[in-house]
């Protein structure tokens, strides 16, 4: 990832991130996700529940209402 020292990826930062994309293909909970989010970063409970209640889950079909395909005309 990084071409030297002075762009080293915090593992902090790999693992937050990797525990918003595990949320949003639906294989955290909430409560799970909130929990290591937290801990991963060090923000304060309401920010982490403000930021991981924005995010929008894949698959999920209780988040979208499906609207019906439209037919290639």
């Amino acid at each position: 990832m990084a071409s030297d020292e002075t762009e080293t990826v915090d593992p902090l930062v790999v693992a937050a991130i990797q525990v918003l994309i595990e949320f949003k293909k639906n294989n955290l909970t909430y409560k799970e996700t909130k929990k290591r989010f937290k801990y991963f970063t060090g923000l304060s409970d309401e920010i982490t529940q403000k930021f991981i209640t924005s995010m929008v889950k894949q698959n999920n079909s209780n988040n979208v209402i499906p609207f019906p395909k439209r037919k290639k005309s």
